[in-house]
């Protein structure tokens, strides 16, 4: 008998040439292409499996399932609330970022968020790019300015990636209709 071999010769499994690595007895957990076969669906969610193309994407990162993975950081208060909700409290601008490192330069509670897969193709049909570097990213996209906050979201180039403001209405009703998942990162 192989050393290397589990003991159910009807149903063997094999640990490699090292006589360390760990042998599943039961066949509990496949071990495939993405590496994540057998684990929990839960424990999958918002962990970034993709990145995007452009760094001025509105969204940079995928979980496997292709939920969009945003970052935000808010006060310990609307920190409490978010938890004790599951909604995200609007601010006045209520601005969410795709980047850890530019969100997390602000005072505060700093949260990963993952919505719905296609949640930012909504969000972006109601948007105005709130700048010319925006706009050249949306060219389609309305350009007006004024009262934008409860009807529409604004999308914004700065700190090199795109802020999305979701503003106090219509935005943020689809933004928090679609979180999958939420988790305090700092």
């Amino acid at each position: 008998m192989n050393i290397h071999k589990c003991i159910n010769n009807s149903n063997p499994k094999y640990t490699g040439s090292d006589p360390i690595n760990w042998v599943d007895p039961l066949g509990l957990v496949k071990v495939g292409n993405s590496g994540f076969e057998g684990v929990a669906e839960k424990e999958r969610i918002g962990i970034p499996t993709t990145t995007a193309k452009d760094p001025i994407s509105p969204v940079q990162q995928y979980d496997a399932y292709g939920n969009e993975i945003v970052y935000r950081t808010m006060s310990q208060e609307q920190y409490q609330q978010f938890r004790k909700t599951g909604k995200m409290p609007p601010t006045t601008e209520t601005s969410i970022s795709p980047v850890l490192g530019y969100s997390s330069k602000y005072n505060g509670v700093t949260v990963k968020i993952v919505v719905k897969q296609g949640t930012f193709s909504k969000l972006q049909e109601i948007g105005i790019a709130a700048n010319s570097a925006a706009a050249k990213v949306f060219p389609t996209m309305s350009i007006k300015t004024g009262k934008w906050m409860k009807t529409n979201t604004r999308f914004k180039v700065e700190g090199g990636q795109m802020t999305t403001q979701l503003g106090q209405g219509r935005g943020i009703e689809i933004f928090n209709e679609n979180i999958v998942h939420f988790e305090k990162v700092k």
